[in-house]
């Protein structure tokens, strides 16, 4: 047993809002801060309307990690006092291990957030390792859970491997048109919402064609999922008119497994930017996949987890480093 490893991180996650920043956790729901700075859980986000939606702040026991100026830091978002002081025993989950860290120092952090474009105060913790073998063990730092007093955890069956992307004419050939048609019925519903004052969208939007539709597959990657043969992990991107959405997406063959799990990337960071790395904790066959970016982007580095399930992918955590209020944005 992984510290119940399994049931911390099970998230179950509405997918996320189109107006957000970054998204953190609200006692297992993921939360987006809107565009006006509001913390809002993500479910009742309304997209392009987050007001409509009722503030919660509250913490969590995850958290984003980055390496910075040659060391790792932990970046603590939620309100308040926070959850973690120096000594705190923390697991690190990376693109190539896990191993347990301890917070040894803390840190007022300027350069991860932006509020009116100035930057914003964030919490954060220097991690420190029992080793130097410990850093190399994790890889690339992605996601931290802070850990109990006395918690015990066997990491002995945890596996990672890294998922390449598998995307060729045949993936197109095989799942373009689910695709499309998912997209189609998500306009109709209003679950895809077109961008307000793009009227040409709405028309779109009222009668969709799906051939019409501007899509690409920008990721793809076979996964090993219990109870699935044929499981194939995607990110597509969609544009209609003026609004685009990316998408996460599990299909069993030619089969559709759960919808669009949104990826926002209000900050910009693309695609093709991102490395994914998928760990399980049990080799049991339920992974968790992660995305991360090793090279900064446009805007700034990145940090995703998602729970895959035979229903689909569930988001526990999105956050990025936000350097908007940098010169000449």
């Amino acid at each position: 047993m992984i510290l119940r490893l399994l049931a911390l991180l099970a998230v179950l996650a509405a997918p996320c809002a189109a107006e957000t920043g970054y998204v953190g956790m609200d006692d297992g729901r993921p939360q987006a801060r809107g565009v006006d700075g509001t913390l809002y859980t993500v479910g009742d986000v309304v997209a392009g309307n987050p007001k409509t939606a009722e503030p919660r702040r509250s913490s969590s026991n995850i958290f984003p990690v980055y390496a910075f100026d040659g060391r790792w830091l932990l970046l603590d978002r939620s309100a308040g006092k926070g959850r973690i002081a120096k000594g705190s025993r923390l697991l690190v989950i990376g693109s190539a291990g896990i191993e347990e860290f301890t917070a040894a120092k803390s840190s007022a952090n300027w350069g991860a957030a932006c509020t009116d474009r100035k930057p914003s105060r964030v919490r954060a913790w220097w991690l420190k390792g029992e080793s130097r073998e410990a850093f190399a063990t994790v890889g690339t730092p992605v996601v931290a859970i802070l850990l109990k007093e006395n918690a015990a955890f066997d990491l002995s069956k945890a596996h990672f491997y890294a998922l390449k992307n598998e995307v060729r004419e045949s993936i197109y050939q095989r799942l373009d048109f689910a695709i499309r048609k998912a997209n189609v019925e998500d306009l109709k519903t209003g679950s895809f919402a077109v961008k307000p004052g793009d009227d040409e969208g709405r028309n779109f939007a009222a009668d969709p064609d799906p051939l019409r539709l501007q899509m690409k597959i920008d990721f793809g990657s076979r996964l090993r999922v219990k109870g699935l043969k044929d499981a194939f992990l995607l990110v597509e991107g969609t544009q209609v008119s003026q609004t685009y959405r990316r998408c996460m997406r599990l299909f069993e063959g030619k089969d559709m497994l759960g919808g669009c799990v949104a990826m926002p990337n209000v900050l910009m960071a693309e695609t093709r930017a991102l490395e994914f790395v998928a760990y399980d904790p049990t080799r049991g066959g339920s992974p968790f996949v992660l995305a991360y970016t090793t090279k900064e982007p446009l805007w700034g580095h990145e940090r995703w987890g998602f729970r895959v399930t035979p229903q689909g992918p569930l988001p526990f955590l999105m956050d990025a480093l936000d350097p908007r209020c940098r010169e000449n944005f």
